[in-house]
């Protein structure tokens, strides 16, 4: 066969090509969005581009949180109670996904809200609350759950975080409520090791903290004190008591806490204070919400709004930027996430205005720094008890929700705790890519071809 004749049969082997292997490329990318099963486990999707694969863990579940082993696999920990007379199980719960369905079992049925690590080994810790606020510590080693007291003195085991060091040791921070003192603590092996962070309060009561460590296992700290100072009455000269909260950051040198104040005017409520985080650098970075009473002349009365506030370390400063896009839910607690390139990314809630709901619903937001500006977008438009919020270490966004099960005395009871994982569906343009790119380069060896084709037929 001469050059004329195999330059013809490439030509065509080209153009069959083309248009076989098209087709497969579209339908093989359209294989890859995974769609979402409309069965018993499935209770909402999301109004947007992004859609929500849930599973059920407990039907009498919620109050849950989570976190992820080695192999990205959640582990949550949840309360179960029998505020319908539908189940005897009461207390604190423990599940995990073993690859095809969640297994769980009871940690301890005297035990309430808790707060979930893995360790190295992959084996679970959970501290948690036992009324009337005992704070309390298990971890399964293997074959059994062992728990220990951490604080039985007083009204200690509502608001606290917990970690694990390099060593596999856990870590933890709580308020102690009787005797209005930040308390932490590090299990050295043998017992828990408590020490106090800066002076007791003064006054109120503290908010849920958040506690990282740096890569020499020294813990880094942030939480929201009262602070209550006297200021001058308008047009007199008497003076008033006013109650500010502030964030503070604690973080500890070896030897002593070294203390600072983030931002004021923060919302009193649980849900005012996000997570901590540190970048590449080991700086911190945080997210909270604050309350910014305006007066408006019009109606002649003062307005308050919650405004989502995100802060950083600049290494001499503390930067920190409100947005004032959106008035936030101070019900539930922002989630911060860093990128490969220390870029943030923060998730916040927004209350659900319709007056003809009986029970509470959200709106999710991210709000992500492109390098440049501020990106918002909106996930869901839909979502009932949000438990808890975070991102494994893919990047992959995963939450915990309860659904509104009835009332009693007139007060929602919520259950039903379910596990949800962000599916991002790919975009047409995306798809268009993918399919534009290949035939654009066959046609250019065609026309190439044929070009070439001609000048040595000549």
């Amino acid at each position: 066969m001469g050059k004329p004749q195999k330059l013809r049969g490439i030509l065509i082997l080209t153009i069959i090509m083309t248009f076989c292997f098209a087709p497969m490329i579209l339908t093989a990318q359209a294989s890859t969005e995974e769609p979402v099963e409309e069965d018993q486990n499935s209770s909402f999707e999301a109004s947007y581009l992004e859609s929500w694969d849930t599973q059920l863990i407990d039907q009498w579940g919620f109050a849950g949180s989570i976190a992820f082993d080695s192999n990205n696999s959640p582990h949550v920990c949840y309360i179960v109670s029998s505020f319908l007379e539908q189940t005897t199980r009461t207390g604190l719960h423990y599940g995990v996904w073993n690859g095809t369905n969640w297994c769980t079992q009871t940690v301890d049925p005297n035990g309430s809200q808790g707060v979930i690590v893995v360790d190295s080994n992959d084996n679970p810790h959970i501290l948690y609350y036992e009324s009337p606020g005992n704070l309390k510590h298990a971890f399964w080693n293997g074959s059994n759950w062992i728990i220990n007291f951490v604080d039985s003195s007083g009204w200690c085991g509502r608001y606290f975080d917990i970690t694990m060091d390099s060593s596999g040791n856990p870590h933890i921070v709580y308020f102690q409520r009787e005797k209005l003192e930040l308390t932490y603590g590090v299990w050295d092996g043998f017992d828990w090791v408590i020490t106090v962070v800066g002076a007791p309060l003064t006054v109120g009561d503290n908010l849920t903290p958040s506690i990282v460590l740096d890569l020499n296992d020294r813990p880094r700290i942030i939480y929201v004190e009262p602070v209550q100072y006297e200021i001058e009455k308008l047009n007199s000269s008497n003076k008033e008591m006013h109650l500010d909260h502030e964030v503070k950051y604690a973080a500890w040198n070896g030897s002593d806490w070294l203390l600072q104040t983030v931002g004021h005017n923060v919302s009193s409520t649980v849900g005012s204070l996000g997570n901590l985080v540190l970048d590449s650098k080991e700086n911190p970075h945080i997210s909270y919400v604050s309350k910014v009473t305006t007066y408006d002349s019009e109606s002649g009365s003062f307005q308050t709004k919650f405004l989502l506030n995100y802060a950083y370390w600049n290494n001499s400063s503390w930067c920190a930027y409100p947005f004032d896009f959106e008035p936030v839910s101070d019900n539930k607690r922002s989630y911060i996430s860093l990128d490969n390139n220390d870029k943030p990314s923060i998730y916040y809630f927004k209350e659900d205005n319709d007056s003809s709901l009986t029970y509470m619903k959200f709106w999710l937001f991210n709000v992500k720094w492109t390098g440049s500006d501020w990106n918002v977008e909106t996930l869901d438009s839909n979502l009932t008890q949000v438990d808890t919020i975070v991102k494994d270490s893919q990047g992959k966004l995963h939450l915990l929700f309860d659904e509104p099960m009835g009332t009693i005395h007139g007060a929602w009871q919520y259950g039903r705790l379910t596990y949800a994982t962000l599916i991002e569906k790919t975009t047409n343009d995306s798809l268009t890519t993918l399919i534009v790119i290949p035939v654009a380069i066959a046609l250019i060896v065609c026309l190439a071809l044929l070009i070439y084709y001609k000048k040595i037929k000549k």
